[in-house]
């Protein structure tokens, strides 16, 4: 046990080994920081483990001081990141208690638009120790008296991607409701930041903290080598099949393959024409104009 984990609960650094092995640099690295600082950025590559550095200090503050209402909200700025994150938090819990963490009261929502009714006042009565949501979902809570009530013992606060909201509109109001929203906490909440190509660094620690707030920086350097190809291929009335054919070269490298298009119309037009020439080809479709239910279902297979 080093000392950055020392002040944990027994057993929790343990059964985080017994889950994932040894911890990452970035893991290693924010455990620190976060042992030294109030507010800390954790900027590394995707893939490197960052939801588990700032995970686990979460834990150990919940199991040690307890909560009542929400402790923590988890900002993403997509909705889809929202409740993938939620589930991937569940899980990572599961994971901590199989391997007999203490963690088996930590309860995790998420809240986007697509939430229904019925769920809104379950999570209204019994509001979850870690919370998933939006910047707007923070937004709008914040002109709800009840929903103030629920949140004044936040103590914890993460920006996921803050690079994707740190230069832009959304980004300044989330700073405003952030602010606001420590107007009316018992006391000052931690932040964490969570970001995989943010730069710089200092900018995106002030965005996050305020400008009068010190904060750490834990920082891993992408190393990996970045491959970008650019093919041309003239559009014609066989564009579609041109563009599914190249697609299928690559299935022998890559096992999932994601295909950004400009229009929503032209995410159907290719996978309608997929779907028909290639039936036995797996393919999910993911845009704003589809049932939410039909969403998820995208998420979980891409999952």
């Amino acid at each position: 046990m080093t000392e950055s984990t020392a002040g944990w609960p027994k057993g929790l650094l343990e059964s985080f080994l017994v889950a994932q092995g040894a911890p990452t640099p970035i893991q290693s690295s924010a455990w620190i920081t976060l042992n030294d600082h109030q507010h800390t950025l954790i900027a590394a590559p995707t893939g490197s483990g960052k939801t588990w550095a700032a995970l686990l200090p979460i834990l150990s503050d919940l199991y040690k001081n307890g909560a009542r209402n929400t402790s923590v909200l988890w900002l993403s700025p997509l909705k889809a990141l929202v409740a993938d994150t939620a589930v991937r938090i569940n899980r990572f819990c599961a994971q901590l208690r199989e391997a007999g963490g203490p963690v088996t009261t930590v309860r995790v929502g998420a809240r986007t638009g697509d939430v229904s009714s019925r769920q809104r006042s379950r999570d209204l009565a019994a509001p979850p120790d870690i919370w998933c949501v939006t910047p707007e979902s923070l937004a709008i809570w914040l002109t709800m008296p009840t929903m103030l009530d629920r949140l004044k013992s936040v103590r914890w606060i993460v920006v996921d991607e803050v690079h994707a909201l740190a230069a832009s509109r959304r980004g300044a109001d989330l700073a405003l409701s952030l602010e606001r929203l420590e107007e009316r906490l018992v006391a000052p909440p931690r932040r964490i930041g969570l970001s995989a190509t943010c730069n710089p660094l200092s900018a995106a620690g002030r965005f996050l903290c305020g400008p009068d707030r010190a904060f750490g920086i834990a920082h891993q350097t992408d190393r990996s080598e970045l491959e970008l190809i650019v093919e041309h291929l003239d559009e014609s009335d066989l564009f579609v099949e041109k563009v599914i054919s190249r697609i299928e070269m690559e299935f022998k490298i890559h096992q999932t393959i994601i295909v950004f298009t400009r229009t929503r119309a032209a995410t159907e037009k290719l996978a309608w024409h997929c779907r028909k020439t290639r039936p036995a080809l797996p393919i999910g479709i993911h845009h704003g104009s589809l049932p939410p239910e039909t969403r998820r279902e995208t998420e979980a297979s891409l999952r």
